[in-house]
Formats: C-alpha cells, structure tokens, sequence
C-alpha cells in the first residue's frame, strides 16, 4: 500500500452525513426514471432492454471477480482476471453513455441488480458526471453482502470515497463497522481520527482500542491488557506480547479445555501442550497448516475418504500448503481437470510412491519458513481462510502487523506482499519459529 497516502484528519469529518443524507440520494433513483416519461415508448423499451442485458452480464462478472479473490491469490498468471476487468470496463463505458443519454435508464437497473449500480456510481467515470454519485453507491451497499461490498469499496476508484466514508462513520452512519473496516484497509485514517472516535464512542472499543493498540498507542494496549474477553482480542495480544506463548499458555491451558480459536493460536505458535490432533474439529485443516506436521497427513487422507467434493477441497488445499508442486495435481483441477473421486485415487497411489513424511514443518514442499509462507500467500490454489491464517502468522511470529484482506485488488496484495519481503528483521523473526515455543512455567 502507498505509505504516501492521505490519512483524513479530525479537521475532514467536520462535516458529518447521516442516515438521511443517504436516504435523500437514494429518492433519486425513484425520481430519476419518473423523469423517462418523456421519452417515447420504443426508445424506453430499447434502453431498457440495452441497460438490463448489460447489468446481468456485470453481475456475473461482479461475482466471479470477488470469486476468484476468496479462491485464492489473484495471480498476474490468471489470464481471466484481465478479462473480466477489461469486460467490466466495457460495461461500464455502456452506462456512461445512458447517464449521458438520462441517469434514469441507469438507475432503472437497482431493484434487479443493486451491486452493478452501486459498482457503476462507485467509479471515477460517474464521479466526474456527477459528483452524488459516490454517496449513491455507497448508499446502495446497505443492501449487499458484506464481502461484495468490501470489494466494490476497496476496487473503487473514486477520488471522494474515503473522505465520504471518514464523514459517515462521524455520522454514525448504520454500517460504520464495515465503512471503518474499509478505510483501515485503505490506510486512509489518522491516528487523531481514531483516537476522535474513541472519546465520541462512535464504533465499539474494542474495534478502535484494536487498531490504536497495534498503532503503539500505550493506552489502547493497556486497555487490551484490561479486557475482560481475551479471545476478542487475541491476535492483538500475540502480536504485542514480548511473552505470547507463556501468557497464551497461563491464561487459558493449564485448567480449561482451549476453545477453537484458543486451539488455533495455540497450534501457530507450536505449544506443545496442543500437540494433539483432533481431525473432527472445524478448522482441524487449519491447524495441520500451522504445524506442518506430516505425520498427521496420512490421517488426513484416510479421513478424506468420507468427506463429499465440498468438504474436502480444503483439506487438498491445505495439503497443497504443506507439499506445494509435490503434490500429484493441484486443487483447482479438481472437478475440472480431475474427478474429485479420481483425486482420491491419485492421492493413495502418491502416498504409497513417495516418503510424504518428514522430520520437520513442512510449507510448500520446503521446511517451514518466511519464504515458503509468502509464497503460500501468493498461491491462487489456496482459499481465504487458509489465507487468513497464514497472513495472521506472518504477523504474530514477525511481531509486524500488516493489514491484509483477500479482496483488496492484485496490485495492492503484490505491493505489500514486496513492502515486507524487503525487511530482513520480519524474515529473521519469522524463522525463529518454534525455537522460542518451548517455555517454563
């Protein structure tokens, strides 16, 4: 992400929008094609008909595009990915000459296909015909799933959005959370704006005490020291703790049985009192990505005999993390190139040729390292939760916090992605693993 990019200030949401700034712009999508009356019939039908069949073809591409991010890393080697942005921006020229024509015959697409008006009104080509209209779009995402909103968000290219987003959030605007979300992910958002928030009690604390805390700021990390939920809180905890695997251990091992996400934790930071396996709990193939334990794999493959297509695919994707290229076929071939019930087979004839277990953490068919885990974030092969997990352990172990989110757009995960393979200190950290996990209690 641009170091260089504007963070918006106490002085940029002194004027806040509400609820009914966003209702008001909203009345005119209904005002706006009252006003196509005075086109005739055969030129309302033919419009019409132009704006609808283009819409449903955005849609799809809308979908596919957030799709492919939630599959996996949105590699420059994804020739579709082009495609699907050059089709989009095709389209988009389509309704750029209807709103020339009258904005009505754009907006005659909402009730039908709500997230390709909001996608139009959130580009820069309808900002410069008509600067409501990023209001518009934003206003439109009330509506739509919270992942296709976060990417509509973060692939804008509106020269106003953030600013508009800093002065809802003011507003307590009802979707905040998500508005707070998105320009923290932008990195559009100052310190003194947050720490503003905080005193106004704008979001919740415990979401601004977060971001202050992984900001260094003492009195948001003492008031995670405070909380009285730990597990809202833990990945904040682990990345500032000096001690993370003693104060993860005497808060919740020594009596209780850990919970998932205690597991979870637990597994990446390679405590040995969360040795144990359980194949049967819900993230278990994220937990066999954590500790690159090959022994577990033949496990693994037995229990994927029961599983249907669905089940299974993480499983093969997590497996793909621990032996990259080694393995027999790569997840995306399943039920393409493969037959998910042929996969299985390729799978035994490979565990009976090959020496699949090792004597140490395996990652992308190498020991378990920084290297093997950036290149594991730069696989299209593997899923956003996985994604998630290793971006959250990239992290911990650096002690380097780095927003990430699967859907932010191939050019910014890249940057990134170069930003912190260019610190020696993040790989030096990250290659201690396991060597600091043992501790006395």
């Amino acid at each position: 992400m641009n170091k260089n990019k504007y963070r918006h200030l106490v002085a940029d949401v002194e004027k806040p929008l509400l609820e009914t700034d966003k209702k008001q712009v909203l009345s005119h999508i209904q005002s706006s094609q009252e006003e196509l009356d005075s086109f005739s019939d055969l030129t309302i039908d033919f419009l019409r008909t132009k704006a609808i069949l283009a819409a449903e073809t955005a849609s799809f591409y809308l979908k596919q595009l957030c799709g492919f991010h939630q599959q996996g890393y949105p590699s420059s080697d994804i020739s579709y990915l082009y495609l699907l942005q050059e089709q989009l921006a095709a389209i988009e020229n389509v309704f750029v000459a209807l709103f020339r024509i009258h904005h009505g015959f754009v907006n005659l697409i909402y009730e039908e296909f709500p997230e390709v008006l909001a996608w139009l009104y959130l580009g820069q080509q309808f900002e410069n015909q008509d600067k409501k209209s990023t209001l518009l779009g934003i206003s439109i995402l009330d509506d739509l799933d919270t992942t296709l909103s976060i990417t509509l968000i973060l692939r804008s290219d509106s020269l106003q959005l953030d600013k508009i987003l800093v002065r809802l959030i003011e507003g307590k605007s009802s979707n905040r959370d998500l508005y707070f979300q998105c320009v923290v992910l932008k990195q559009s958002v100052s310190i003194q704006l947050v720490k503003h928030w905080l005193e106004e009690k704008t979001l919740s604390q415990n979401t601004l005490h977060s971001y202050l805390a992984l900001s260094n700021v003492n009195s948001s990390i003492q008031w995670l020291d405070e909380a009285k939920n730990y597990e809202d809180v833990l990945f904040e905890q682990l990345i500032l703790k000096e001690d993370r695997a003693t104060w993860l251990y005497q808060k919740y091992l020594p009596e209780n049985k850990p919970s998932d996400i205690v597991c979870s934790y637990s597994k990446l930071l390679a405590l040995k009192e969360c040795s144990e396996f359980d194949i049967q709990k819900k993230h278990s193939y994220v937990h066999l990505v954590l500790c690159g334990d090959t022994t577990l794999v033949p496990m693994v493959i037995e229990h994927l005999k029961a599983l249907d297509e669905y089940d299974a695919k993480p499983w093969y994707e997590a497996l793909f993390i621990l032996y990259g290229e080694l393995l027999p076929f790569l997840p995306s071939e399943i039920g393409v190139l493969i037959d998910w019930k042929d996969a299985y087979i390729l799978l035994l004839e490979w565990k009976e040729k090959q020496d699949i277990e090792k004597t140490y953490a395996l990652r992308m068919g190498k020991p378990l390292d920084f290297d093997a885990s950036i290149t594991a974030m730069k696989s299209s092969e593997i899923n956003a939760v996985l994604r998630d997990w290793l971006w959250r352990e990239l992290c911990i172990l650096s002690r380097v916090h780095f927003y990430w989110h699967a859907q932010l757009p191939f050019h910014d995960q890249e940057r990134l992605f170069e930003n912190i393979i260019n610190i020696p200190l993040i790989r030096e950290r990250f290659n201690l693993r396991g060597k600091n996990a043992t501790v006395g209690y």
